[in-house]
């Protein structure tokens, strides 16, 4: 695959989000730290922190003897779910789901009695989590279970064929979920399990995000060569522009208004630092720098 100069991809990639972004918001972000009215819940060595716009360090969430990753903070920000670790390093991705409030308050487990989870997310009405399942005893492996948030249940499963999930994503609505298979690109749940479709081309996609208008997704591609760059689509995969920055790109989130993009990146500088961008592929802007983002997990949080 030929590389063109980095300005002209970045122009060009400018350009193709465009077409996408008939409806978003076109003024930029105040002063004060913020990205609009949203500043981020980071991981940083196993501790949780809400942080401004920039990094700077706003609250911790966590005990100091609870050990936490892979934060995911409700569509209203009063919440977060995260991976609870119950394993020594280097485990600490598979754990028991748990969430607490935002301020770091009313610790809830969510799973246990031998079953872990990573990759948390919340449905946009806070009411479930979808998560990666394991048990103990090997009747789940990996497999995309539901459950709710609050009621103690039996996970409901929604597919046990994976082959190598990095990440899922839930449809504004509730009724779907979005999700990634190593080698088989981008698929389609309903809740229930029942029906699966694939989206888009196979199979180089992975870590969807579905936003919040229902209708466009953002991913991360990765190409011949082993780059990964993040690109937006229709829900249905066309229309696909991607951000070509030179290095690897990966790991994108909606703002919770659809107006931003967050990614990290390092393309830069070496080590991974948190970016926003526009839809339309403008006002890339570099928001926490490498040496103060430790793991790329991350969510945005309303701060006002």
């Amino acid at each position: 695959m030929s590389l063109i100069p980095s300005l002209v991809r970045q122009r060009a990639a400018v350009a193709l989000f465009a077409m996408l972004a008939a409806c978003d918001d076109p003024a930029g972000p105040p002063g004060g730290g913020l990205v609009g009215d949203y500043g981020f819940v980071l991981e940083r060595n196993e501790q949780l922190y809400v942080v401004d716009g920039a990094g700077n360090e706003v609250r911790t969430l966590l005990p100091a003897t609870v050990r936490g990753s892979m934060p995911d903070v409700t569509a209203d920000g009063s919440r977060v779910a995260f991976v609870r670790s119950v394993l020594p390093p280097p485990s600490a991705s598979i754990g028991e789901i748990a969430t607490i409030t935002i301020h770091g308050t009313e610790l809830q487990a969510v799973t246990g009695g031998g079953a872990y989870g990573s990759l948390p997310r919340w449905s946009a009405d806070g009411s479930r989590i979808a998560y990666q399942l394991s048990t103990v005893d090997g009747r789940y492996s990996g497999d995309l279970a539901i459950q709710s948030a609050t009621a103690p249940a039996s996970p409901q499963i929604v597919t046990d064929s994976w082959t190598g999930l990095d990440g899922h994503s839930w449809s504004p609505n509730g009724d779907e979920i979005l999700y990634d298979v190593l080698f088989g690109g981008l698929w389609i749940a309903t809740v229930d399990g029942r029906m699966h479709r694939s989206i888009g081309p196979c199979c180089s996609q992975s870590d969807p995000d579905w936003a919040p208008d229902g209708e466009r997704m953002a991913f991360v591609r990765e190409y011949e060569s082993g780059q990964r760059q993040v690109c937006i689509s229709m829900i249905d995969g066309s229309g696909e522009t991607c951000l070509q920055l030179a290095g690897n790109s990966r790991h994108p989130r909606w703002s919770p208004d659809g107006r931003w993009l967050a990614f990290v990146s390092d393309h830069e500088v070496p080590g991974l630092a948190l970016y926003t961008v526009r839809p339309d592929g403008s006002e890339l802007t570099q928001r926490i720098p490498a040496n103060r983002l430790s793991s790329e997990r991350y969510d945005w949080v309303k701060l006002r």
